[in-house]
């Protein structure tokens, strides 16, 4: 089956509802007993996931090093969903070689935006967090340098992933 498909889909939709009568059987527990006033319920999860198909895997490394001026001048940090690049060439070429790595990243299948970071407040990241930042569309994963390095189906923390749950009652 595809796991981007309609099966995962249901499957996603069946763990929900499961997930929301057991919240529920939960809370009846809890007022059944007489404990609910004095009670706190905190729902939360680790986070969401998208599904990536095997022959969908993007390699930004390969991409950058078919560049001369960028081949051994950056680091790649992979999450499957983004990838973190880090400029480690001449800090005078920076500039440069950031907006050539974020226009070679856009034009590659599969990346769905791609920012320089101190560029983009919005993104709320400090140096730390390298200096280009990639995301992959939805069906897709960054795996970096090659594609046995990311084997996880899934991606997590990124545009394409579903909010993550929080409530409190």
């Amino acid at each position: 089956t595809d796991p981007t498909g309609t099966s995962i889909k249901a499957a996603r939709a069946a763990a929900l509802a499961d997930t929301n009568e057991q919240v529920g059987r939960f809370v009846d527990l809890l007022k059944s007993t007489g404990r609910w006033e004095s009670s706190l319920v905190l729902v939360l999860a680790d986070h969401s996931m998208d599904w990536s198909l095997p022959e969908q895997t993007i390699s930004l490394k390969s991409v950058f090093d078919q560049e001369p001026s960028l081949a051994g001048n950056f680091e790649i940090a992979q999450n499957g969903g983004a990838d973190l690049v880090y400029w480690t060439g001449p800090a005078s070429g920076r500039s440069v070689a950031l907006t050539k790595m974020r226009s070679l990243a856009l034009d590659t299948d599969g990346v769905f935006q791609a920012h320089i970071i101190d560029q983009t407040p919005a993104l709320r990241l400090d140096a730390k967090a390298g200096d280009l930042l990639a995301y992959c569309k939805a069906g897709w994963r960054f795996s970096d340098p090659t594609q046995l390095h990311n084997p996880i189906p899934g991606n997590h923390g990124h545009p394409n992933t579903e909010p993550i749950p929080f409530f409190i009652s």
